[in-house]
Formats: structure tokens, sequence, C-alpha cells
């Protein structure tokens, strides 16, 4: 027997997964202590004993809570005897960091994964992460790294009625998924070239790759929107050489602190993301992409 395991705070995405799935499913309960400590609290744990547990967690936000909440969860079904342990985190939070940019610092996804290699997991399942070679590179475990950029934009076509869109990457980093996406879905694509001042990390865009007409709407398309500041900065540019439309689109949406204010003030038109992370901008559910992982 299957069982699927999540917080009474994520009730109807659990009641979900387990209707699409047809797994029996326990919510724990959580308690916070006066110095900020956090504890889960799984009743009539024996249950696990046996069987494949998944456990379903969202890292964001409350982040650093979260991971701990998650490390006591696999304490608990590890002394239960657990031997088939899924994670099911739509949105893996400290995995930006994939290598050390100074001196000094840590490479917080590979320090992540082998906590979870300790605690012995079968697999990992996630959505668009950042750079997922580095998991596979430290992984003891399988992990399946979820792509729903070409249904996202899909979506998002549908959303505003018209076919006719050019697909643009924020900087060239991300053109190598954007272009792929584009291919799948025989979109005209390219990307805004950006400078970095080293002494000042000022960013600034100088140009655009790609055969961009001013009266066809634009996907602005990145795996994350978190502070806004990259997309602002790119529609601000759009908008400067005749595009008409923007719309802002990303798997994962932080929106954090003024993220939203910014981008519909730098001329975007509308936000369009997943709820990987839940949001009020999300046209694409997660749950059955999950689903149909684990059956």
């Amino acid at each position: 027997m299957t069982i699927i395991i999540g917080s009474e705070k994520s009730s109807n995405r659990i009641l979900k997964l387990a209707q699409l799935t047809g797994y029996r499913y326990l919510l724990y309960k959580e308690r916070v202590f006066p110095n900020g400590e956090v504890l889960v609290y799984v009743e009539n744990p024996k249950a696990f004993r046996n069987n494949a547990v998944h456990i379903f967690i969202e890292t964001y936000p409350d982040t650093n809570s979260q991971i701990i909440k998650l490390l006591e969860l696999l304490e608990i079904v590890n002394h239960y005897g657990v031997d088939n342990i899924t994670l099911m985190i739509p949105y893996l939070s400290y995995s930006r960091q994939d290598k050390r940019f100074r001196p000094g610092e840590p490479i917080t996804i590979k320090m992540l994964i082998e906590i979870l290699n300790f605690y012995k997991i079968s697999r990992l399942i996630s959505f668009e992460v950042h750079n997922p070679q580095v998991i596979y590179k430290y992984a003891d475990f399988t992990f399946t790294n979820l792509s729903i950029g070409v249904d996202l934009v899909k979506k998002v076509i549908d959303s505003l009625g018209n076919s006719e869109v050019f697909l643009m990457a924020p900087d060239k980093g991300r053109w190598d998924t954007v272009n792929m996406i584009a291919k799948a879905l025989d979109l005209p694509s390219g990307y805004i070239m950006k400078i970095r001042d080293l002494e000042t990390g000022t960013v600034s865009m100088k140009g655009i790759v790609g055969d961009l007409r001013p009266n066809i709407p634009v996907i602005l398309l990145d795996d994350e929107i978190s502070t806004g500041g990259t997309m602002a900065l790119a529609t601000d540019y759009l908008k400067k050489q005749g595009i008409n439309r923007v719309q802002a689109v990303a798997t994962h949406l932080l929106l954090v602190k003024d993220a939203e204010k910014k981008l519909f003030n730098s001329g975007v038109d509308n936000i369009f993301g997943s709820n990987t992370i839940p949001n009020k901008y999300a046209i694409l559910e997660v749950e059955p992409y999950i689903a149909k992982e684990i059956v």
C-alpha cells in the first residue's frame, strides 16, 4: 500500500493527489514553540510500516521552517522502517545556489541533497529545477525534474485568445529552454541581451536577438519570478522598442514583496504561472503531473 502524507495546511492539494491516485493519505499536524522551533506530529505512524510513503511538502513560503519540517518527517518515517520514500516538492528551495559564486559560500543544493541521501529517500519529484544536473551529480536517489513549460505556454495562448505570439527569454541564460518550447509549439522566439556592471552589479539591456515585430504579443518566459526585477527591466526595455503587449510568465511565482506592483508598473499586461507555489495568477495545476508520476 502507498500512503501520501502532507500538511493540514495543504489539505486541498493532498486530497486532490489522493483522488487522482487512489492512495490513502494522512495529514500531519504542526506546532511552533515560543522560541520559534517547529515540530510535526503524525497520528498513527505505525501505519507506515511495510508501506511506501510519498511526502508532499511546499518549501515556499516559510522556507527554512518548511525544510526543518521535511527533515522531521523523514526522521519519523525512517524510525518506522520505511524503505520506499518519495518526496514531492513542487518548488525546490535552495536549488539556485548551485555553485560557489564567491569563496566562503556553500553550494546549498549540494548540502540539501546530501542530507536527503542520509535519510535514504528513493525518489525526488520536482518542477523546473534551476540546474538539475547538480542534483543528478550528488543524489543517491532517483530525481525526476518535470517540465511544464509547453503546457503553460499553451494555457497562456488560450487565455490571450491569440495564437500569434512571440516567445521571449529575459536573458541568454534562459534561451535554450525557451527556444526548445518555441520549437515544440512552432512559435517565433528570441532573447534579450543584457550586460552587468561588475563593479556596481547594475544590469542593463543592450539588444534583442530574434525577429520581433511590434504588433505581436510577447510572452516573457522564465523558470521563476521572485522580486520581479529581471522581468520588469525586460518589459520596460521591450516597451521602449514599441512592443504593445507583454505577458510575464513563469512556472514558479514567488512574487516577493512588491513584485506584482513592480511588474505592472513596468508595463506587464498579465502575470501567468502554475501552482507549484499557490497564487492567484496560477492557470496550470501541477497535481495531475505528480499523480501521473507516482501511480
